[in-house]
């Protein structure tokens, strides 16, 4: 492994801070997100707005206390909004900012451990993990959960490998941020330490009373949010949270029946091959060859700590293991940087060239120009803001429209409801007046077989004829300059 610096490698880390800035935030203010998206940029704003800080709140009708994630991240976004406004572009902006930051981290400490040549070859593996230029695009939890975990990890390699205890307070100090960024998971931190310990055959460290110190210190952090809740009168939101977080979900899987270990694995395989096959040479490596390199058997330690208990749940998703994805790149490069140096120029020249041909290329043909996530719905959107009195209550009636995806949509835009409808319920409410401005997703059957009553309340906006979907609002709140228009998608 080439630790030395190698002259003719040029600015690495900026060409690597160039290409990332180009994947990460290509066409960033194009509107739209995949449903989890408007959610959490909806909790972040309504922070901003509305002073939701200690209480995630989605809408007055939906999930007006939101108790499923802790609000630590809706709060960072929420001063984040404060200062940028709330929009695609500052929620996308608000989202980049962890993996670019953990970029920084990797490199800075593959560096300083093992050379320029590891730590270019290391943050250009993590660049392109599909995952990752997938999820960075929207706000979650997930991306800020990877640099807390990756920081964490870092400060105790370097408590492990200095021995200074200095490093252990911000080993706990991030473990307690892991913790209030989505709770259980950040047991990742110590599960991936005792097994690096183990395996290194230093247990004795746990003698000390420090690494106990750095995980009360954790704990203590994030005790913060349920303290806080406590001292406000609110402590039932926390007891909810404790009860969907720890039984509903990690204990009895949300109700999943089938258990699927290979699902982890199928999907690196399918989204990650490359990396996959050279993680398990690394691992091979690790056991055959290079059994004395500590940092090697440590990012082992985090890709096992993630992989392997997220295979055993019931209840998983892919971006689950965000956190191991630094370890994921750091042991895809590790066979990679013993090549030669001349190998290693041609792989950081290609990458030079590949990074301004993509960004030229993208530049020329953006390839997320129009929006492509409820289009539909923005078509609506065009129509209402035509409106001098707009509607301010939405109503799917039969399933017409995927209701999460409406009312996280609608959450973050104007902080409107939405409302699922049965055919019997909008056939009572357009008979009375409740005092909302209603605009309804109907479908066509529906409407046809009603006829004479919704054509004497309601006005057809728009047809869909994809989905054989018709929008139709109350005429109380129609402008007759608005017409009739039929879209087909």
């Amino acid at each position: 492994m080439q630790k030395e610096k190698i002259p003719y490698i040029s600015h690495p880390f900026s060409w690597i801070m160039g290409a990332a800035l180009v994947l990460y935030l290509q066409q960033a203010w194009v509107q739209g997100f995949f449903q989890d998206g408007y959610l959490y940029a909806a909790l972040g704003k309504h922070a901003a707005s509305q002073g939701h800080w200690l209480v995630n709140h989605l809408t007055d009708a939906t999930y007006r206390e939101f108790f499923h994630h802790t609000p630590f991240v809706f709060i960072l976004e929420g001063l984040f909004f404060k200062l940028f406004g709330a929009s695609y572009l500052s929620a996308r902006i608000f989202s980049a900012l962890f993996p670019l930051v953990t970029l920084m981290v990797l490199y800075k400490w593959i560096k300083k451990e093992k050379g320029e040549v590891t730590a270019f070859l290391v943050c250009l593996f993590f660049i392109f993990l599909p995952p990752v230029m997938k999820k960075v695009r929207f706000p979650g939890m997930d991306m800020p959960l990877m640099l807390f975990t990756l920081v964490s990890i870092m400060f105790y390699y370097r408590a492990y490998a200095e021995n200074l205890k200095k490093y252990w307070l911000g080993c706990g100090i991030f473990f307690g941020l892991a913790l209030l960024t989505k709770g259980p998971m950040a047991f990742f931190i110590p599960l991936a330490i005792l097994l690096h310990l183990l395996w290194t055959r230093k247990l004795r460290l746990l003698a000390s009373i420090t690494p106990w110190g750095s995980l009360l210190l954790g704990f203590m952090i994030f005790s913060l949010w349920p303290l806080s809740l406590k001292l406000t009168g609110q402590f039932d939101i926390f007891e909810k949270y404790f009860y969907f977080t720890f039984v509903h979900t990690v204990a009895e899987g949300r109700g999943v029946s089938e258990f699927t270990f290979f699902q982890c694995l199928i999907f690196l395989i399918k989204q990650t091959a490359p990396w996959l096959i050279l993680t398990l040479f690394s691992i091979y490596l690790a056991l055959k060859v290079c059994a004395k390199d500590d940092l090697l058997k440590l990012f082992i330690s985090l890709w096992v700590a993630v992989f392997v208990p997220l295979s055993l749940v019931k209840f998983k998703y892919s971006h689950y293991m965000m956190p191991m994805y630094p370890a994921y790149a750091f042991l895809a490069a590790y066979p990679i940087s013993f090549f030669s140096k001349d190998v290693i120029k041609k792989i950081y020249q290609g990458f030079v060239y590949v990074t301004i041909i993509v960004t030229l290329g993208l530049l020329i043909f953006p390839l997320t120009t129009e929006i492509r996530r409820d289009s539909e719905i923005f078509e609506i959107r065009k129509l209402i803001e035509l409106m001098p009195i707009k509607p301010n209550t939405w109503g799917i009636v039969n399933d017409a429209y995927p209701f999460w995806a409406l009312t996280n949509l609608n959450a973050f835009h104007d902080h409107s409801n939405t409302h699922e409808l049965t055919t019997e319920s909008l056939l009572s409410m357009v008979e009375q007046d409740d005092g909302k401005n209603w605009i309804f997703l109907i479908p066509s059957s529906v409407y046809q077989n009603h006829f004479d009553l919704l054509d004497v309340k309601l006005k057809k906006l728009i047809y869909f004829e994809k989905q054989d979907m018709i929008v139709a609002i109350e005429r109380s709140v129609f402008d007759d300059n608005l017409m009739f228009i039929k879209k087909r998608r």
